[in-house]
């Protein structure tokens, strides 16, 4: 699982998923959005808090796996 070319362990593919969408739907936030509007769209704000913390989860126990 852990071994071998790196597009083949699991962990890494969604935690390079979790970074792409984190840098891409943030780009679109701070695009599309001003501060004073994402006050009343808090919901999109805590889509990236709670990918954030799945990125690091997945990181986490990825780096477990290889020890």
């Amino acid at each position: 699982l852990m071994m071998g070319v790196p597009l083949e362990n699991l962990f890494f593919q969604a935690v390079i998923a979790l970074v792409v969408w984190q840098a891409l739907f943030g780009l679109f936030l701070t695009w599309r959005y001003s501060p004073a509007e994402l006050k009343k769209f808090s919901y999109l704000v805590h889509a990236q808090f709670v990918t954030g913390i799945a990125l690091g989860m997945f990181a986490y126990f990825g780096h477990l796996l290889i020890d």
